[in-house]
């Protein structure tokens, strides 16, 4: 049937033509769903706004000091190429 091809084919580009303009979108599901947006919300971190995540504040817990925190984070996740990651080692060295 040729609405049972189109219909996944349709969600495939949409899903393509998002994720060429930086957005991830997990499915057809959640992509169909934006259609019944009404409103979004934007953090002020600037990883949304500026696309540059950034390391704002350290809350160790125990008997963990913040240097000893951020030492072992940025140990963990020096070898990753995740955004985050990568945010945690980079501010690690400015600190």
């Amino acid at each position: 049937c040729a609405l049972a091809i189109a219909t996944p084919s349709a969600i495939l580009s949409g899903v393509a033509r998002a994720a060429r303009g930086g957005v991830l979108i997990k499915g057809g599901a959640p992509l169909e769903a934006l259609g019944r947006v009404d409103a979004i919300a934007f953090d002020k971190t600037g990883t949304l706004t500026e696309g540059d995540p950034r390391l704002v504040d350290i809350a160790p817990y125990g008997d963990a000091t913040e240097a000893e925190l951020l030492t072992v984070s940025a140990a963990v996740e020096a070898l990753s190429d995740h955004p985050l990651a990568q945010a945690v080692v980079r501010d690690a060295r400015t600190r």
